[in-house]
């Protein structure tokens, strides 16, 4: 985790815990969707949008776990 935090650097959780954080958050909004409307019916899409100046590391795990464990 040293190596991965230089000193004085910035980064968010979903950068130095690449890709579980944002795997894990996924694998919640999976499960909420499934709740909301049910896993055998048609479904609404989710759309993944991440607002902010970085560099999309935490919608990229995201939507990683989506189109490769999720169909």
């Amino acid at each position: 985790l040293i190596e991965k935090y230089p000193p004085n650097a910035w980064l968010t959780p979903c950068e130095i815990f690449k890709p579980y954080y944002g795997m894990t958050i996924a694998r919640y909004l999976k499960a909420a969707h499934e709740k909301q409307f049910g896993e055998g019916r048609q479904k609404e899409q989710i759309r993944i949008v991440e607002a902010g100046a970085g560099t999309g590391s935490a919608a990229e795990p995201i939507i990683y776990f989506f189109s490769n464990f999720h169909r």
